[in-house]
């Protein structure tokens, strides 16, 4: 029996070159993320704008006191402090020397409020002395936020300062919840690179054009990735070679 119809190709069909397209895409992508150096993890801090619970007016007598066992506070001002941790590790209480201690620069009167949003794990032990609040030391997840609401008896520092900082752990001070602590993680640009090399094989590996032309736009893709991976990995050697 005579064929009329001539079948196309295994090596030309749709389901084998897009199959193609997606190891190399994944294997572009797992290289250049084994290649990124990770990046400690990060302590954020900040506080909102402090309020002043208590004004005075020349023109009007002062008739609202705010005490605190027995004892009428000069000048009551509510104050909210966020810490915050980004990174792809926790931080291990064996990191800390000691606790975190995050300056306000008025006397804390009382920490009204407390709040730990990783149910997972115990949340961390914290203590309020002078005008400093020490935090930890306890384990820290990756994505962990901390928020305190304190009574404080002046007008706190504009620039918080954050001491005592655990081991491999960089701080910084941001401005405001949307500064600095949710940065695009590289993890999320390599994946977002990887779907880009995808699509454009896989409407390569669709079209009808030659298998010999498929293979040139693999070769040009994976040199592409190629060129992306290589300064990565570079990079990350020149960094260990230097530690050493």
């Amino acid at each position: 029996m005579l064929l009329t119809d001539d079948p196309t190709p295994w090596y030309d069909t749709t389901w084998l070159w897009g199959a193609v397209s997606a190891v190399i895409a994944l294997a572009v992508l797992y290289v250049a993320w084994r290649a990124i150096p990770a990046r400690p993890t990060t302590i954020y801090f900040w506080r909102f704008d402090a309020i002043q619970l208590v004004r005075s007016n020349s023109s009007m007598p002062v008739t609202l006191e705010i005490r605190r066992n027995h004892t009428v506070l000069r000048d009551p001002h509510l104050v909210q402090v966020l810490l915050a941790t980004r990174g792809r590790a926790d931080v291990g209480q064996d990191a800390f020397n000691g606790p975190i201690m995050l300056d306000i620069g008025a006397p804390i009167v009382d920490v009204l409020k407390f709040e730990s949003d990783a149910d997972h794990i115990p949340a961390p032990p914290w203590q309020a002395e002078g005008s400093t609040l020490h935090v930890g030391p306890a384990l820290l997840a990756r994505r962990h936020e901390l928020t305190f609401s304190l009574l404080v008896d002046g007008p706190p520092i504009s620039a918080l300062t954050l001491t005592n900082r655990p081991r491999d752990v960089t701080v910084q001070a941001a401005q405001s919840n949307a500064a600095g602590p949710s940065p695009l993680d590289p993890g999320v640009r390599l994946a977002a690179c990887g779907a880009i090399v995808f699509g454009v094989m896989f409407v390569v590996m669709r079209s009808s054009v030659d298998p010999l032309a498929k293979i040139a736009a693999l070769y040009g893709v994976f040199l592409l990735g190629a060129m992306i991976v290589v300064p990565i990995v570079q990079k990350r050697l020149r960094r260990r070679i230097a530690k050493k």
